[in-house]
């Protein structure tokens, strides 16, 4: 028997379950020769519009009582390629912009006859048409002619080009006018404020709130300019990048022959509003983390369009790299994460020189000061990091953007002392083992006999455990603890390009850390610590440059697949020493965004390995990465996603360095040492993120210099949010 709460329950799983079911499948689809008909007519329509002109398509209907198959038989024939484009324009102007732009052209002689290509080269004559002040020609006044006469799978491609009309005038600007605080409502109220200012003439509703000169930074468009439709979409787009208006539109009108007025109506956004938002997220340093922030936004706080923030921010996570003999280790969240952050951001540049801010309207500049204060425990350590920055941002182009920050300044002091009392009985063990080498070796046993015994396999294995102790605790015990102030300047650059279904990403980051206050050390002579590191007031500061690159690119097939592929290099260059580099600022290999077959610090090019402790770690870092990651992702049913996937990569600390043994990069040896994974992925697309569970697998083991045979039970099972590149 059920209680009727039980058959509640049982009802409404059933419903849940048969709900899913119905919008997660297809339903079945009944058999219509027409419908048939149709979709041979349209086979046979893309392989035209492909370039197959002459492909015969047929199809044989197969019923078997109430199932029907529907077999289709594909002739493709020869494939038609372009012979000569031959351009039919009339208008000498438009002709001489069209042949000084023909080398742009995405028509080639000899490529494959493709619609696609066809329309994208009818939009790019538009664009070049436009760009001259064509304020009314429109792609519907180019159209192409094939001839195929006297040709074999090869058609000479005729570009016609309507020259009669008003559409051939050229444009420009008469007057520009500018609403600052537009809405619907206020559409029949009268205008209270009014300015004309440098050939613009600005009008408010309420009392004018913007200074003039910044908002005519990001508008390109200038009276007795001709009409470029270019800079109009960047202007929409330099508007929006303010982020104070929620919605920018820009009329034209003609007041008279050949020439345009502007309209230009921007919506403001609430000046001020609080935002309360949650997250969840994974990374190589966290398995899995959950965030909650608030944050506060005041906009145009002193009438230049400024964004003052204030955010509150909160985390905890599940990590398997954190030691805190306090803690409980049944708990279920051991990583934790709070903290402050304040910034406010200028449309434009500060403390430059006028001239540089002045270069290009086009720039879309930004000035960014920052502070920040943040608590957090995780990968070993209790510290307190504290931020401050200034960053110059902008855009050279579509594409390219650029930051430099001059002032970026950053204090981590270490809170967990109680670690230290772990280093010292791990200390302990270390006398031991070395006590077992020597009697098993021999007394006369040094550094470079040590490096011999550790490349022997069998003795790696029975030493395993030991072994992580031992090699990693030299490089972290003096480190793990320590206080250190970080100054840097840096320079990074990103560029984006999609083109024809392909998507390529480039980053880089070129970055100097201590040198300013090396320099001023020189002069100043700060106060030194007891070992005359470099330090100001005692506190050590890092001194080291840092050279990022990453390059990604995505190929969109059929079906909804890509292949997908990521280079990753890193290094970092200390001035003297390598404990001239914190150890937070090193680099970690492993884990679901990097190579997925092992968790993060576990993969070293030998013996630097993590120090263990049951289930934490002390990080493994490294001054040195390589990456490369190519995945293929697939459709599956509805929302789901598959992918196949080789990672590939590692970290070493210095290169040719001897005493370092394995740990040192060499370009003799550097690719017998990548640790090799490789898996398949399953993803579910939530629409505005994506689930992602990767299955990896060991390939290669850089340690023991062998490849692997699978075994489905050494595994690693990685949780993730959004691709892992």
């Amino acid at each position: 028997m059920f209680s009727k709460k039980g058959m509640t329950r049982i009802e409404n799983n059933y419903l849940a379950v048969n709900e899913w079911i119905k919008t997660k499948s297809e339903a079945p689809v009944i058999y219509s020769e027409t419908e048939t008909i149709n979709s041979v007519n349209r086979l046979n329509k893309h392989l035209q519009n492909k370039g197959y002109l002459n492909n015969e398509v047929s199809y044989t209907p197969s019923l078997n009582n109430k199932l029907a198959m529907v077999d289709y038989k594909v002739k493709l024939g020869s494939i038609y390629t372009l012979g000569k484009i031959i351009p039919n324009i009339k208008n000498e102007f438009l002709s001489k912009l069209y042949n000084n732009s023909s080398a742009e052209s995405f028509l080639k002689v000899g490529d494959p006859l493709d619609k696609e290509i066809i329309s994208k080269e009818r939009d790019r004559i538009t664009s070049l048409y436009k760009g001259e002040g064509l304020y009314r020609f429109n792609k519907s006044h180019i159209d192409f002619t094939i001839d195929t006469i006297g040709k074999k799978n090869k058609v000479d491609l005729i570009l016609n080009v309507n020259t009669e009309g008003k559409h051939t005038n050229s444009y420009k600007f008469k007057r520009i006018f500018i609403t600052t605080d537009y809405s619907h409502a206020k559409e029949d109220k009268p205008i209270i404020d009014s300015l004309y200012y440098k050939g613009y003439t600005f009008y408010a509703y309420d009392k004018l709130k913007y200074n003039p000169d910044v908002l005519l930074k990001n508008i390109l468009i200038e009276p007795d300019k001709k009409y470029d439709q270019g800079v109009y979409e960047k202007t929409i787009r330099h508007l929006y990048g303010l982020n104070n208006f929620s919605n920018v539109r820009i009329n034209i009108l003609e007041p008279s022959d050949n020439l345009l007025n502007a309209y230009i109506f921007l919506t403001p956004k609430k000046s001020q509003s609080v935002k309360f938002s949650s997250e969840m997220s994974n990374s190589n340093y966290s398995n899995f983390s959950t965030r909650i922030s608030s944050s506060y936004l005041n906009r145009n706080i002193f009438g230049n369009a400024e964004i003052f923030s204030m955010s509150l921010e909160g985390a905890i996570g599940l990590s398997g790299r954190v030691n805190n003999p306090k803690k409980d280790k049944n708990v279920l969240f051991n990583a934790w994460e709070y903290g402050v952050r304040m910034s406010i951001e200028f449309p434009y540049f500060l403390l430059v020189p006028n001239v540089i801010s002045s270069i290009s309207k086009e720039l879309n500049e930004k000035t960014i000061f920052t502070i920040g204060l943040i608590n957090q425990q995780n990968t070993g350590i209790e510290k307190l990091n504290i931020n401050t920055s200034i960053s110059y941002r902008w855009n050279s182009n579509i594409g390219n953007k650029h930051q430099i920050n001059i002032f970026d300044n950053e204090y981590i002091t270490n809170l967990y002392a109680s670690d230290y009392d772990y280093l010292k009985n791990v200390n302990k063990e270390i006398s031991k083992i070395t006590s077992d080498i020597i009697s098993k070796y021999g007394k006369d046993i040094n550094e470079k006999k040590l490096r011999d015994i550790s490349s022997d396999k069998s003795f790696i294995k029975q030493n395993y455990d030991l072994l992580k102790k031992v090699e990693d605790l030299s490089l972290v015990q003096d480190r793990i603890l320590e206080d250190v102030f970080i100054s840097s300047f840096n320079y990074s650059f990103t560029h984006l390009n999609v083109y024809n279904n392909v998507h390529t990403l480039f980053n880089s980051k070129i970055e100097s850390v201590g040198s300013a206050l090396y320099l001023i050390d020189r002069i100043v002579n700060f106060i030194r610590g007891n070992d005359q590191f470099k330090s100001i007031y005692q506190i050590k500061y890092a001194r080291y440059v840092k050279l990022d690159f990453s390059y990604s690119k995505r190929w969109d097939l059929e079906n909804k697949s890509q292949i997908a592929f990521r280079f990753l290099a890193g290094v970092s260059i200390p001035h003297t020493k390598l404990s001239d580099i914190p150890l937070q600022k090193g680099y970690v290999a492993g884990g679901a965004n990097d190579v997925r077959a092992w968790l993060p610090y576990d993969l070293t090019p030998g013996f630097f390995l993590p120090v263990s402790n049951g289930n934490s770690y002390y990080p493994t870092v490294g001054n040195i990465k390589l990456l490369l990651n190519l995945e293929y992702r697939f459709d599956l049913i509805k929302n789901f996603e598959g992918a196949f996937f080789v990672d590939a990569g590692n970290v070493w600390h210095s290169f040719q360095d001897e005493e370092l043994g394995a740990k040192s990069f060499y370009f003799n040896r550097f690719y017998k040492q990548l640790g090799i994974g490789y898996g398949i992925g399953l993803r579910y697309d939530l629409g505005f993120f994506i689930l992602r569970l990767d299955f990896a697998m060991k390939l290669y083991d850089p340690i023991m210099g062998d490849f692997i045979f699978p075994n489905i039970t050494e595994h690693q099972l990685n949780f993730g949010i959004g691709y892992p590149f």
